[in-house]
């Protein structure tokens, strides 16, 4: 294993995209939960792998990881957004959308680029 854990993650993460390049999508999958087993606060793993589970049609899991990473505070504006339009997509999870966008606002380490998005 690399000494490195960012450049191990990295790894993990980039072996996972050649495996979805080559149409191996149960590995990519496979690759980027064992890596999130070994470092389960990675938004460099969890956001590939939300993104797959939805472009696969799995809404279920793809909200589950999305509400992991924004409970645990990795969500970027970019994955609460996400995940605020997958709750407002159900009609009794509008409310859950407005408070996802909301908490979003209250991060302290919002860059300006972030904030912008988050205001517009």
């Amino acid at each position: 294993m690399l000494a490195d854990p960012d450049l191990g993650l990295l790894a993990r993460r980039w072996l996972a995209e050649s495996q979805l390049r080559s149409g191996q999508v149960t590995n990519a999958v496979e690759t980027l939960n064992a890596g999130i087993a070994v470092a389960p606060r990675s938004d460099r793993l969890m956001r590939p792998l939300y993104r797959l589970r939805l472009a696969l049609g799995e809404r279920e899991a793809a909200v589950a990881l999305l509400e992991g990473m924004v409970q645990s505070r990795i969500a970027a504006i970019d994955d609460r957004i996400v995940l605020a339009r997958l709750y407002a997509r159900d009609e009794n999870r509008i409310e859950d959308a407005l408070v996802v966008l909301d908490g979003g606002l209250d991060q302290r380490d919002l860059g300006a680029l972030a904030a912008a998005r988050a205001w517009a």
